[in-house]
């Protein structure tokens, strides 16, 4: 949500379809405030959108429909961390056009995760799941490889191995994530 006095939009709760519906309003507003401007003055500064973010993510889905938004965005759109940027709202974080963290903030990388339950009758929905899930997977690692220095090794095995990648902000300049804020 916006604080409506200025162009700062914060990510502070669960990455879902309701706060990427009103993010995604909020950044189509600002759009179309700045497409008249632009026409109706040719001297026109245009300013970014700040979105500021602390969570620990939610719904993949969710965080690509929002991120297809920002890239597309003709408004710059800056992320800044503030505390935590994981999971899905890691990738919201990477889709900014000029990304900064705060020296004690932290970003996070996992392999997707899900919850079915376990009746055998469900065998075949199971495998549909697991086949969209493996390709969702390989949507978020190419989009982290292609937005970061982080090594395709380094993800493969966050991967295979079920851990989390965990990112101090003594590496976001070495992989690319970010500028720190000091």
């Amino acid at each position: 949500m916006s604080d409506n006095s200025s162009r700062n939009l914060f990510l502070y709760q669960e990455v879902d379809n309701s706060i990427v519906k009103d993010l995604t309003v909020e950044i189509l507003n600002f759009n179309e405030k700045d497409k008249e401007a632009r026409e109706n003055n040719k001297k026109f500064k245009e300013k970014p959108i700040n979105l500021y973010i602390n969570s620990y993510g939610g719904y993949t889905d969710a965080a690509f429909a929002l991120i297809n938004i920002i890239e597309t965005s003709q408004t710059p759109i800056h992320t800044i961390c503030t505390g935590v940027a994981a999971s899905a709202a890691f990738l919201i974080f990477l889709s900014g056009s000029n990304r900064k963290a705060y020296s004690e903030s932290r970003m996070m990388y996992h392999q997707l995760q899900s919850s079915y339950g376990d009746d055998y009758k469900d065998l075949k929905f199971y495998e549909e799941t697991l086949e969209s899930t493996k390709l969702l997977q390989q949507r978020c690692m190419n989009y982290v490889l292609k937005e970061t220095a982080i090594a395709k090794e380094t993800l493969m095995d966050v991967y295979e191995r079920k851990v989390e990648l965990w990112i101090s902000s003594d590496d976001y300049e070495k992989y690319r994530i970010a500028k720190v804020i000091y």
